[in-house]
């Protein structure tokens, strides 16, 4: 039996199922801040660029209107992936360091703009927990393709403990690409955005009540560079 009840700290749903709860604010995610970054009419759009794209995806276009998103249709860009966006495994037999992206998340993300609060949160069964809420957007870029089955991009390399330790905190790709209109299950219909989100329910075990919008732009692309950011040398790339 499902049970809903209100406490008087915030405005709270809490849902009860089994032994569990899941709480949810009544308030939707913030609508994006439009940011006053310039994008460029010609050229090369570089990762702030694209953070400025990304947020016309909270933007609809009326019955009469394209989306104003795919005047960026066929724009070239070259990015840099954050840290995060990068993994590094290096074994110590075979000495090879192999640093690669994943082969199944949604996308790439840029930047994220979010805020948080903290809640006392209740369940059906008068169980009181703090809860850190978490509503915000993501901006980034994916390629099209099943989750799990997109190729991951990799460097390989064999070389020294201490060097491959050294070149793993340094290392970073470089992605070059062609915006393109989205498609697909997660695809906003005539745009170049996929739209989803992270969505993630308190409980009183597990007090995080996380929405983040995701807005990333469709993305193609043609080279894929690693870069050793003490030299600024290309150590590796690969077009496609």
């Amino acid at each position: 039996m499902r049970i809903v009840s209100t406490v008087t700290i915030g405005t709270l749903i809490l849902f009860s199922s089994g032994n569990e709860s899941h709480c949810k604010p009544s308030h939707p995610v913030a609508k994006a801040v439009r940011q006053a970054h310039p994008i460029p009419a010609t050229g090369d759009l570089n990762n702030a660029d694209l953070i400025e794209i990304g947020k016309l995806g909270s933007v609809d276009a009326d019955q009469f209107s394209d989306d104003p998103s795919l005047k960026y249709v066929g724009r070239q860009f070259v990015v840099t992936l954050p840290a995060t966006a990068l993994s590094a495994d290096y074994n110590k037999d075979t000495k090879e360091l192999k640093v690669s992206t994943s082969s199944y998340e949604d996308g790439y993300e840029l930047r994220r703009d979010q805020t948080s609060r903290k809640y006392i949160g209740q369940n059906g069964f008068g169980a009181k927990t703090v809860v850190t809420e978490i509503r915000g957007y993501a901006y980034g870029i994916e390629y099209p393709g099943e989750k799990f089955q997109k190729k991951p991009f990799v460097y390989a390399t064999s070389m020294e403990p201490q060097d491959a330790k050294e070149l793993s905190k340094t290392l970073s790709l470089r992605l070059t690409g062609t915006i393109i209109p989205a498609d697909g299950i997660w695809a906003k219909k005539g745009s170049i955005f996929f739209e989803h989100d992270i969505i993630s329910d308190a409980t009183v075990s597990d007090p995080y009540d996380d929405f983040v919008r995701r807005y990333y732009v469709a993305a193609k692309f043609t080279k894929a560079e690693w870069i050793d950011a003490r030299t600024g040398a290309v150590v590796n790339s690969e077009s496609f």
